[in-house]
């Protein structure tokens, strides 16, 4: 897959979430697989998602570096998916998500898609 089809994707899956008000993207373009996308999302609700990733796709989606922040109308954490090398101990280390300010759970790496549907849910809550 070339990066360009990458960052597609994810424009689609951003454009196909019904419960989302706004958003930016910032594409950086590396090479023709390997990428860099960040950008803000701000749903109905007035939270709002800041994402990155910094990927190779030449084979198969592979992320060298991801965050998914995602944070109420009063910029409070509701949760943030890393793979920071800290938090040793968890079972999907580097891989992990933090639950309000305090509690760390194991995590796989997720993708923006299954982040978009857990906020689909926090919002139909």
């Amino acid at each position: 897959m070339l990066i360009e089809q990458y960052f597609g994707e994810i424009e689609h899956d951003i454009n196909s979430c019904p419960f989302i008000h706004s958003y930016n993207l910032v594409k950086d373009k590396r090479s023709l697989h390997i990428g860099f996308i960040e950008g803000s999302i701000r749903f109905i609700d007035n939270s709002t998602l800041y994402f990155m990733e910094f990927v190779d796709v030449s084979e198969k989606v592979e992320k060298y570096k991801y965050s998914y922040h995602h944070e109420d109308d009063n910029s409070v954490m509701i949760f943030r998916y890393d793979m920071a090398p800290h938090f040793r101990d968890i079972e999907t280390f580097p891989h992990h998500k933090h639950e309000g300010n305090k509690k760390v759970i194991a995590s796989k790496e997720p993708s923006l898609k299954e982040i978009l549907y857990e906020i689909e849910k926090l919002i139909l809550q």
